[in-house]
């Protein structure tokens, strides 16, 4: 059975991403099969090929050493940095609950470290009733 870590706050720049990649960093040393994901996140770069790049889960990619994909540790990427429900929205890729949900399942976790999700998936619940 998967166990789930979920980091999780209020505020921007205020640790999250630094202590989710701590975490799964800590986790890969002690032989475990850790993973990342963050439903969605806003405020992205984009490469040169005008792809978006997850910047958080870069971030923890890099610093913990893990294989996982960009693509698997963060399924919703936008541009504009604004509360990802309304980033969904104006970039037109509103977040999709059973995607979330579906990777959440798929993916062979044994320890999961979360970043924002509690948020992420309040905005995503709340923008699904407008």
């Amino acid at each position: 059975m998967s166990k789930a870590v979920f980091v999780t706050g209020t505020g921007t720049d205020i640790g999250k991403t630094y202590l989710s990649g701590l975490i799964v960093k800590k986790l890969a040393q002690a032989g475990k099969n850790p993973a990342y994901y963050k439903a969605a996140m806003s405020g992205n770069d984009r490469r040169a090929d005008g792809s978006l790049i997850p910047g958080d889960a870069l971030f923890v990619k890099e610093m913990s050493g893990i294989s996982q994909s960009l693509d698997d540790m963060c399924p919703y990427v936008y541009e504009n940095a604004w509360s990802p429900h309304l980033a969904s929205r104006v970039e037109g890729n509103p977040v999709d609950l059973d995607v979330v949900q579906m990777i959440m399942n798929i993916l062979p976790w044994k320890e999961v470290a979360v970043s924002s999700v509690r948020s992420v998936l309040m905005n995503a619940k709340s923008s699904l009733k407008m």
